[in-house]
């Protein structure tokens, strides 16, 4: 008995599907050798496989393992993983992805709150989480609707597979950078004669990546416009007032120089923006950087070498104590740290997600309690003998409070020196150390780009604990790269330059619906829109270089004045002749530049 025409066609697409999967979550592993020699069988050019053959062949891997489940709606599921590995992958991807692989986030369970039980609740946060680990490991493809509903077990929960997966996609967790997004099959009728204008004030990295992302997203939801709305999918313009891309991402190509570089890259110095700090936890970067793009980067060491001023080198023990002390005078001031508000969300059991097995019996549903928002002027904590100076630090905070309320605007600094002139009086503190503490105070001004006088006291570290992780880079050839992928892949975006927006036209919350909104260009041009997103910096912002009509409400003015930001002089040194000697060690790496102007003369770059 054979298969017919209908059933080696079904088997034909299965296997199909089967050997895709496999290249795309295990790409360095070869096809199993079983999977191999069956769908070489379903090629026209060989006999038609017996139907007993056909499901022999499911069976036995079935019960190898390379197929978790029967029929087709698990044929993504990774093949050659266990089912402990995937969920680790799983959350791993949540993680990454800044996401609690446990928690819905607060817009997700604003969304489903009304509709999500308990038993549907660890089913939604596994479909999530299964959607996030297509993504994270294979960020040069897009994860369509349809690959994200074949990993639904049960077909009842399609439905929350699909809000999993827009969801997503809305909020750029996935299908974000330079990825093709393909537009859906449907055709754009030439009778729908009406299309909307979207307008970007920017194309630095912020503008570029938000031009990009409407793109994206027009493509996957092409149908609410073509079919609900009878009209055409919007065009998104970028407007930027520079002759050319990346704002404050500028890097200068040093032309006199040889290209010493790999791949043919260009010797640049940059002029901005020149740090990632870090690819892991959630940086988009890492996605777009090295997985779309395959830049190439250098990873910066965090191993340095402390002169004083007579040149001679500073013991590493005596750095390490004073590292220490600074570090407790940070602490003890954090204290006064805002808490961000956290509003209630929901968090199942973690034990029920990575089983599925149904509800705990003593229920999994339980609701994160809300925090206070403001700075606390009371002592949440004991400062205990854990503090370097244990004794010295519970005297000097105790005066603490007394110098926080005579502040109207309590600064880092003010309170750091306070610290610093307490800690003076301590025994064993040498005039070396106190310069070492002027250094730590220079470092944390260089992070921040301004005086520590003029940092907050209660925000100057509010991202601490959503910090990017992993060892800073820079990117080889240029930082510019980024910007100019970002316009350029997968299809150039609509980017004029040279257009210096001056005003901009906009419906004010009490204003009628029917007045015309859009950018005026220095140029005179003036270009309706429909929608504009304003991505120019801050300092553009405050003064007032962009008029709106109308003015902008007074509470967002304030913002806009109250805000500060850091500026950060760089100096980038060009040496007109150059010999490399590369030095390894076990404790550090560094690079002796030599160069000759009469005498020879030698200096040390450490990274």
């Amino acid at each position: 008995m054979h298969a017919g025409c209908g059933e080696r066609r079904l088997a034909k697409s299965f296997f199909s599907d089967l050997a895709e999967s496999h290249r795309r979550h295990e790409p360095k592993r070869a096809l199993p050798p079983d999977l191999v020699t069956v769908y070489q069988l379903f090629s026209p050019c060989v006999s038609p496989l017996p139907v007993a053959a056909f499901w022999w062949r499911c069976a036995c891997w079935s019960g190898k393992g390379l197929i978790s489940q029967f029929p087709i709606s698990r044929i993504y599921m990774p093949l050659l993983v266990s089912p402990p590995e995937y969920t680790r992958q799983c959350i791993h991807a949540a993680y990454s992805s800044r996401l609690n692989p446990h928690t819905l986030h607060v817009g997700e369970h604003r969304l489903l709150k009304s509709r999500l039980n308990e038993a549907n609740h660890a089913v939604y946060l596994q479909l999530r989480n299964g959607i996030l680990r297509l993504w994270t490991r294979n960020p040069l493809v897009c994860v369509t609707r349809d690959e994200a509903l074949l990993c639904v077990k049960d077909p009842t929960h399609t439905a929350l597979a699909s809000f999993a997966h827009e969801w997503l996609a809305r909020h750029g967790y996935i299908n974000f950078g330079c990825v093709d997004v393909p537009q859906m099959a449907s055709r754009q009728p030439a009778s729908l004669a009406k299309q909307k204008t979207i307008v970007v004030v920017g194309a630095g990295v912020s503008g570029l990546c938000c031009a990009r992302q409407m793109r994206a997203l027009i493509n996957q939801f092409q149908d609410r416009w073509t079919k609900h709305r009878k009209e055409r999918t919007p065009r998104v313009i970028v407007f930027e007032g520079r002759g050319r891309l990346g704002g404050r991402v500028y890097s200068h190509p040093l032309r006199r120089q040889k290209h010493t570089l790999p791949d043919g890259l260009a010797n640049t110095a940059e002029m901005g923006a020149q740090i990632i700090t870090g690819f892991e936890h959630g940086n988009p970067l890492n996605a777009i950087i090295r997985g779309q793009l395959a830049l190439r980067y250098h990873s910066m060491r965090d191993n340095m070498v402390l002169y004083d001023f007579d040149g001679s080198i500073v013991n590493e023990k005596r750095d390490a104590r004073i590292q220490a002390m600074f570090n407790d005078m940070l602490e003890t001031v954090s204290i006064h740290r805002w808490q961000p508000v956290q509003k209630s969300a929901s968090r199942t059991n973690g034990f029920l997600m990575e089983t599925s097995k149904g509800p705990l019996p003593n229920g999994n549903l339980f609701v994160v309690p809300e925090a206070s928002n403001g700075i606390d002027t009371k002592v949440s904590r004991k400062l205990d003998d854990s503090f370097f100076y244990s004794g010295e630090s519970r005297l000097i905070y105790k005066s603490l409070q007394d110098d926080l309320n005579g502040m109207q605007y309590p600064t880092l600094g003010a309170l750091m020196d306070h610290l610093v002139e307490g800690y003076q009086s301590t025994p064993g503190l040498t005039p070396q150390d106190l310069r070492l503490v002027n250094w730590h105070y220079a470092n944390m001004e260089y992070a921040n780009a301004v005086n520590v006088d003029q940092l907050s006291l209660g925000g100057w570290d509010q991202d601490q604990g959503n910090e990017f992780e992993g060892r800073h880079s820079i990117v080889t050839g240029g930082y510019s790269q980024l910007p100019r992928a970002l316009w350029k892949y997968p299809t150039p975006l609509d980017v004029r330059l040279r257009k210096k927006v001056v005003r901009i036209l906009y419906r004010g919350e009490a204003d009628s619906w029917n007045l015309p909104t859009g950018v005026e260009c220095e140029d005179g041009e003036v270009i309706e829109a429909d929608y504009i997103v304003n991505t120019l910096p801050l300092g553009v912002l405050k003064e007032d270089r962009v008029v709106f009509e109308p003015a902008l409400p007074e509470w967002k003015k304030g913002a806009i004045q109250r805000l500060g930001f850091g500026l950060l002089n760089k100096v980038s040194v060009c040496l007109l002749v150059m010999y490399t000697r590369l030095t390894c060690s076990s404790s550090r790496l560094s690079w002796s530049l030599m160069r000759y102007s009469g005498k020879r003369t030698e200096t040390c770059l450490d990274f």
